[in-house]
């Protein structure tokens, strides 16, 4: 859903989704030739706003001649972390994929259970205070004060100057443990999606992260169970293979 359409191309909105008929829908459209639509609408000084609820009984509309942008409040963050992330050309340390493949394989983990939008939102805007230039408080004028606070929950605070590995750690971990329901439930998305396949990717580094990673987990008993019971077995079968490496 953040394709940018170009005047003269004909889509619809089913390439991105079926909307339901009476669901709000997040784009705001930008109709530089005023072309009608199947929905009667019109642009006005070449902007519309649109909803399906207005839609006359449509499940899905097609437009002419238009650009649009999402304005849903996960499409956003989306846009966001990709744009900040991007700016930095931030790579994953293993795979060198596009950073934004992280935070996004984090939302999915948060959307399988109990979330808001701000909650998915956060998801991907997780890392971008941590690792791009982007203050806090850009955030929480960009997404708001909720947004913001689950941001602030799921950044680390230490820095190198604080001390060793093993200090800046606990640091953080004393952080993480006054987080809310909410933000521990997105940091067990996180530790999941950082946990799978750590023995491939580094085994040498292996039972260090493991081993935190086992500690993290005990402040992070109020978030949602059944990602709590995944990172648990995600651990624990890193554990299980690394004791049988180093007894081979």
């Amino acid at each position: 859903m953040d394709r940018r359409m170009t005047p003269g191309k004909k889509e619809s909105w089913l390439a991105a989704g079926r909307i339901p008929a009476g669901q709000a829908c997040p784009f705001r459209v930008v109709c530089p030739s005023k072309a009608a639509n199947t929905c009667g609408h019109f642009g006005e000084e070449h902007k519309v706003e649109f909803s399906c609820a207005t839609a006359r009984g449509f499940d899905m509309c097609w437009r002419y001649d238009w650009l649009y942008q999402p304005t849903g409040l996960e499409a956003r963050a989306r846009e966001f972390a990709d744009r900040a992330h991007g700016a930095i050309d931030q790579r994953r340390k293993y795979t060198n994929e596009p950073y934004i493949r992280h935070p996004e394989a984090v939302v999915e983990l948060v959307r399988g259970v109990p979330h808001t939008e701000e909650m998915l939102a956060a998801a991907w805007l997780h890392d971008v205070v941590e690792d791009t230039p982007v203050a806090i408080e850009e955030i929480e004028q960009e997404f708001g004060a909720e947004v913001a606070a689950l941001v602030e929950m799921l950044t680390d605070v230490s820095r190198p100057q604080d001390g060793n590995r093993a200090v800046r750690k606990a640091i953080d971990l004393a952080h993480t443990a006054k987080a809310s329901p909410a933000g521990k439930t997105i940091k067990l998305a996180d530790l999941i999606e950082n946990g799978r396949n750590i023995l491939e990717r580094d085994p040498n580094f292996a039972r260090v992260y493991l081993a935190e990673k086992v500690r993290l987990l005990e402040v992070l008993d109020e978030g949602d169970p059944r990602l709590m019971a995944i990172a648990r077995q995600v651990l624990a079968d890193g554990l299980k293979q690394l004791e049988q490496r180093e007894s081979a």
